[in-house]
């Protein structure tokens, strides 16, 4: 079912899944073809798991459990967790098993585009 047909937004139910980033630049640099990863699982019971993982040639070394809680807000993903990474901080969009999340601080910018498995 689209999103788009339903004017009340996604429910957990649609969320539910494993989504590996197909896109993730930080600062204009391709933390996947360096070799990085991302991957989040969404469970039904408000968990989140999965692992960020940014190698040194692009701002790492950093390999951080993103274990946490999420929730949903229409179409907006709120995500917690105790890392301290962009996946808190950032804004994450889910439409038709897509999640797109970006984030600015003031040492970085980063856009990531997820996909379910």
């Amino acid at each position: 079912m689209s999103s788009c047909s339903d004017p009340a937004g996604p429910r957990v139910t649609d969320i539910i899944g494993t989504y590996e980033a197909t896109i993730l630049m930080a600062e204009g640099e391709d933390v996947l073809a360096a070799g990085g990863s991302l991957t989040l699982e969404f469970q039904g019971t408000g968990l989140v798991f999965g692992t960020l993982f940014v190698p040194a040639s692009v701002g790492g070394p950093l390999t951080a459990d993103m274990t946490g809680t999420w929730g949903l807000v229409d179409h907006t993903l709120l995500i917690d967790q105790s890392e301290d990474t962009f996946v808190r901080d950032a804004v994450w969009i889910w439409d038709d098993d897509v999640i797109e999340g970006t984030c600015c601080t003031a040492s970085a910018t980063v856009t990531v585009r997820m996909e379910r498995n």
